[in-house]
């Protein structure tokens, strides 16, 4: 009879280890197959990795896609972001307790393991919930806060900064008969929404900016509440639900960054798509180009360098683009760059709506562009 363990070497690599427990001096043999090492709460399934590193979630070589609330994904397209909590499931490595009791991997989360953190109420007389201390805020810069939260026998709670000059907000989030999110300091600097995951789990997405003339540390709370109040008599049995803590800068806030620890934040880097070579139908056929901009929110992105781009030779010259201006409130951009150079372009908006449908048509006999919105003509240029 033999009995295996798993120890780490000297350099902390896993080792296995067979050991006789009958006392016959004998050690067998073991064959390991599908090894894995991952970060995380939990193990996931497998991932094939062959000849080189496997890779699993953000790190995955190829853009995100968006499956909420549609018939057909789309790119999200998102720009370079950083998570600056260093334990984004872990809850007990970045917030401390408020009169509660936090179980790791008590349910299962969005992602479909069980690496959800219960947070139940103790039987205080007092305030109960969760708090991240000394969150470092840059002046005048706007932060985005976002995490994922299911009720387990309460329904609400608030968000909160201790300190309303230090970052003006205070959400409420309510996640009883229709979910919903709401401000309650009338100067609040941000915006807040929420967001249905399905099976009772929503994300809650809150932004704001410092308003002190220094940079300063803020706490963050997350105080619940009974239906009267936020401080009550607690009940052992309820509380919420949470995954994936998030705090990014800039005022809109992107999808989900794994982090597991690194006190640097982890860094996703921007969606990027491969080319396309459209060179043998732009040379001598009638071309249409169609996109359909299913996510164009309101909030102004962080510049306008992402964009759609049909051009010759992967040059600017000759090109078109679809892109959103970081400039004031402009929305979508047409851009026609000279066939030969780059001087002369013009620039059209064509859009200032959220989620623009875009058509472009080019007739090679007459050299026309023609550009549609929501069916309609906006735009008509020869070259």
């Amino acid at each position: 009879t033999a009995s295996g363990t798993i120890n780490a070497d000297a350099d902390g690599r896993p080792r296995f280890m067979v050991v006789d427990t009958a006392g016959s001096g004998a050690l067998g043999e073991i064959y390991v197959q599908n090894s894995q090492l991952e970060a995380g709460l939990v193990a996931t399934d497998y991932i094939e990795s062959g000849s080189t590193t496997g890779k699993a979630g953000i790190l995955e070589d190829s853009p995100r896609f968006d499956y909420l609330d549609v018939t057909c994904p789309h790119l999200l397209m998102e720009p370079t972001r950083l998570n600056y909590f260093a334990h984004s499931e872990y809850l007990a490595g970045t917030f401390g307790t408020i009169n509660s009791t936090f179980t790791a991997n008590a349910d299962k989360s969005p992602e479909g393991v069980n690496n959800a953190t219960s947070v139940l109420e103790s039987t205080a007389n007092a305030a109960h919930g969760l708090q991240k201390i000394d969150i470092d805020i840059e002046d005048g810069v706007f932060y985005s806060y976002s995490f994922f939260v299911k009720a387990k026998g309460r329904t609400k709670f608030l968000v909160q900064h201790s300190e309303e000059t230090t970052m003006n907000t205070s959400v409420t989030v309510d996640l009883s008969g229709t979910p919903s999110v709401t401000e309650g300091r009338p100067a609040a600097t941000g915006s807040q929404s929420i967001v249905d995951y399905g099976n009772g789990w929503y994300r809650v997405e809150i932004n704001g900016k410092e308003g002190l003339a220094d940079d300063a540390d803020s706490n963050l709370n997350i105080f619940f509440h009974n239906g009267s109040g936020t401080s009550y008599t607690g009940d052992a049995t309820k509380g919420f639900l949470f995954y994936g803590f998030q705090l990014e800068k800039k005022h809109f806030c992107t999808s989900y960054i794994p982090n597991h620890g690194t006190s640097d934040g982890v860094t996703r880097l921007y969606d990027n798509t491969d080319s396309l070579d459209f060179g043998d139908y732009m040379d001598g056929d009638d071309v249409t180009l169609f996109v359909d901009l299913a996510k164009n929110p309101e909030l102004i992105r962080d510049g306008g360098a992402g964009e759609i781009r049909l051009s010759s030779s992967n040059k600017t010259a000759g090109s078109i683009k679809l892109y959103r201006s970081g400039n004031t409130n402009l929305r979508t951009v047409v851009y026609f760059a000279d066939v030969e150079l780059d001087n002369n372009p013009t620039s059209h908006i064509i859009s200032d709506g959220t989620s623009p449908n875009i058509a472009i048509r080019r007739v090679k006999s007459t050299g026309e562009f023609t550009v549609f919105y929501d069916g309609a003509q906006q735009y008509q240029a020869f070259n």
